[in-house]
């Protein structure tokens, strides 16, 4: 009975053993192409709403013209008066886009055509000072090369200061519980750092590996980082 249990045992193991090498596999994953991972949906999101803007625009051409097929493939026996209303098309698409913040922080930085940004809606959707802060804020870490570092980068529209928090690092608020111990509030992370259901109560329970943080290790002046006047 014994020689009929062994096999099923060995097998057992090595079920288990693969469900570990599965799972350190997918963490590894999960960590090393984290950076590439946000790259990639950031691309992603600025795609759709490019997307978005030329379905738009061919809408108003489709209004405008007697001929709508020919407005979304040009040939070569188009008329120069279809080129010249396309040519004023671009113009005034051109000179739409806005140029100078409503909030009185100066002229839009420039933003380099290899981004592939859809300039008009970046600036159009902004709805505070403070959003229009953390933009011109990533738009400078992006041209300095160091965006990259960080895993996310936030605004606090009470205090106004940014929150770039690097990979490997959590962010954390604390309160002091009723035995006068600094207890966790609120923390702030990569989703390889913090999965879904995890619950930090006191910093000695977050991993050793991981970087704690507070908002006056990391925060920054946007106005101080960017050289701006605060209007």
């Amino acid at each position: 009975m014994i020689r009929n249990i062994l096999p099923y045992k060995w097998i057992i193991g090595g079920i288990v053993l693969l469900i570990i090498i599965a799972s350190a596999c997918y963490l590894w994953y999960q960590h090393d192409t984290a950076p590439y991972r946000q790259e990639a949906a950031d691309a992603e999101q600025l795609l759709r709403q490019s997307e978005i803007e030329k379905s738009e625009k061919s809408k108003v051409a489709e209004q405008a013209s007697d001929a709508p097929a020919e407005s979304n493939t040009p040939t070569a026996e188009k008329s120069i008066t279809d080129k010249v209303t396309n040519d004023e098309e671009v113009a005034a698409t051109v000179e739409d886009i806005p140029k100078e913040s409503p909030f009185g922080l100066g002229p839009y930085p420039e933003i380099p055509k290899e981004w592939g940004w859809n300039v008009k809606f970046l600036w159009e959707s902004r709805e505070t000072i403070e959003d229009e802060l953390l933009k011109r804020v990533t738009i400078k870490m992006r041209k300095d090369g160091t965006r990259s570092k960080y895993s996310s980068v936030g605004i606090n529209h009470g205090t106004g200061l940014v929150t770039p928090i690097e990979y490997g690092s959590i962010l954390v608020e604390y309160e002091t519980d009723e035995n006068g111990e600094q207890r966790i509030v609120k923390a702030k992370g990569h989703p390889s750092l913090l999965p879904p259901g995890t619950i930090y109560r006191y910093a000695s329970e977050i991993p050793s590996h991981i970087k704690i943080v507070t908002v006056d290790d990391i925060a920054i002046d946007p106005y101080e980082y960017l050289g701006l006047q605060k209007p």
